[in-house]
């Protein structure tokens, strides 16, 4: 209460300030950054040839909230012949999603690479074309900074507190939390596909 102003990342946790009763006008929201000029570089100098079909990515833990067995649902009901999904990271859900994807019939299609240090998956980036984070609840969301710096497309649900700050960056699409959501704009995201972006906007935001 003694504090003159309040500094917030994304407006998740600015609304959760304002529930504390913190006046609005006390509160400075701003955008969470990485460092992008070093990702946009390791991207550039480590990028791999294109194969056929489209590489998706997931980055992040392995628990409820991040919504990731959606993630495998719809890359089963989309997929086209050469696409991948690589998930890096690990957590309690891992052996559930790894029989999930059994049982949808796309085990070989799947890469669960487990927990991956900064460089490696600044390395996924690079061989990587579109990521995906459809959290249920994400105050913001650090990898969609990172891979939008690394020139892949984002697909983004709209509980993420990036969302926000990216709609309207090439690249970026935005949906709901739901399957047919996310099948509609990872279908968009492959189809607007030509090669990798480099994307000026998210350099704004050093």
């Amino acid at each position: 209460s003694k504090a003159d102003f309040i500094v917030t990342v994304g407006s998740a946790s600015t609304q959760a300030v304002e529930a504390m009763g913190i006046a609005p006008k006390k509160i400075i929201t701003l955008f969470n950054p990485v460092d992008v000029s070093w990702f946009y570089s390791f991207a550039q100098s480590h990028r791999q040839l294109q194969t056929s079909g489209h590489r998706y990515l997931y980055v992040g833990q392995i628990i409820k909230r991040k919504n990731v067995a959606t993630v495998l649902a719809a890359f089963a009901s989309i997929r086209r012949q050469g696409d991948t999904l690589t998930i890096a990271g690990d957590g309690p859900l891992a052996q559930d999603l790894k029989d999930l994807a059994h049982s949808l019939g796309i085990s070989e299609l799947v890469i669960f690479a487990g927990h991956k240090s900064q460089e490696e998956v600044a390395a996924l980036y690079a061989a990587s074309n579109t990521l995906i984070l459809a959290s249920t609840n994400e105050v913001w969301g650090l990898v969609v900074n990172e891979a939008l710096a690394a020139g892949l497309h984002a697909v983004v649900s709209d509980k993420c507190g990036v969302a926000e700050f990216v709609k309207d960056m090439k690249g970026a699409y935005i949906c709901s939390t739901e399957q047919k959501s996310l099948e509609n704009n990872l279908l968009n995201s492959d189809s607007n596909y030509s090669k990798t972006i480099a994307i000026k906007l998210i350099h704004h935001f050093l």
